[in-house]
């Protein structure tokens, strides 16, 4: 509503997860889940500077996430960690468009693509000490990823009269890399540092580069 480049602070969709562990051996893990999100922010709405209503998109879409991952330890001191997660949407969107100028009409319900995210990373300890008593510097692994995301069904347009609601630059397939290292220090802290950049061109070159950094402190 109103100057398309004011701020305004509002409370988003809600998403629930849940997973259980479907095997675990010595050296391999393997756990499955699905996550739902739900429509629980407002709607969306513009309208020119007299208050004249131009759109109205009500947020109604439910979106189901069921996913897979893993962890496999070939050897003391490689990992190699992969996650597969679709993103479905199970509902649409109610769309109404001020198209004749006589006030807003029901033209059609929007529907989001639906996803394939696909994830791998491999890594090698380079040096590494179990020793519990340690405090400081107990581990270092290279780390590479590579994340690929691609649309597996297109989402809809939304047209009426000189208004298209939707997806117009076509469907998203982007993959992308990431190349750092984890670091530990003693038994409680670990600092993950990586530089990310993007692998495919055009429309689903989503951004340039960037740079990623994760402090985890586990309280003993």
């Amino acid at each position: 509503n109103g100057i398309t480049n004011s701020g305004d602070t509002v409370f988003g969709n809600i998403s629930l997860y849940g997973k259980v562990l479907l095997y675990q051996h010595s050296s391999f893990a393997l756990s499955a889940g699905l996550g739902v999100i739900l429509p629980t922010a407002g709607d969306t709405s513009f309208s020119v500077a007299n208050g004249v209503p131009l759109a109205h998109i009500d947020n109604d879409a439910v979106y189901l996430q069921p996913f897979l991952g893993f962890v496999w330890l070939p050897s003391h001191r490689s990992f190699v960690q992969g996650f597969l997660q679709t993103d479905l949407a199970a509902s649409g969107n109610d769309v109404m468009l001020n198209s004749t100028g006589n006030g807003l009409t029901h033209v059609g319900k929007l529907t989001d693509a639906n996803h394939l995210f696909a994830d791998l990373g491999v890594g090698y300890w380079l040096y590494r000490n179990d020793c519990g008593r340690v405090k400081g510097l107990t581990g270092f692994a290279p780390i590479f990823e590579m994340h690929y995301t691609g649309a597996v069904s297109s989402g809809d347009i939304v047209s009426a009269g000189p208004f298209q609601i939707g997806s117009l630059t076509g469907d998203l397939n982007m993959l992308n890399y990431v190349a750092g290292c984890s670091t530990t220090f003693g038994s409680s802290m670990t600092l993950s540092v990586g530089y990310t950049g993007p692998l495919s061109g055009g429309n689903n070159r989503q951004f340039s580069d960037g740079f990623r950094a994760l402090v985890e402190y586990r309280p003993r």
